[in-house]
């Protein structure tokens, strides 16, 4: 898994106006996981029959920094789990559910 090769709705042409439609069919052309706190996503998963890849971070208001640290708390079981073959996770303040 290429952890480093992150884009973000804003560098695409629609930018914010991209609807969650649009961003799942990004994320499917270019192999890329959605990472949103919108749970619109973790919902569309169970509702769609694509399969796209992401990470619901059920964490309230955060501050970014304990944002960072805790997805780089979990980093390596978070890979793990896309490595092999999770296609939904979902990292909460104290744990890390794969679906």
């Amino acid at each position: 898994m290429v952890i480093n090769n992150a884009t973000h709705t804003t560098d695409y042409p629609k930018g914010y106006l991209l609807n969650d439609d649009e961003i799942i069919q990004i994320a499917e052309r270019e192999n890329r996981i959605i990472i949103t706190k919108d749970s619109d996503f973790f919902d569309k998963y169970f509702l769609l029959e694509r399969s796209f890849s992401t990470l619901y971070l059920r964490v309230g208001n955060m501050k970014n920094n304990d944002l960072i640290d805790l997805i780089q708390k979990h980093l390596d079981i978070i890979i793990r789990e896309f490595d092999q073959g999770s296609k939904l996770l979902m990292l909460a303040n104290d744990q890390l559910v794969a679906y």
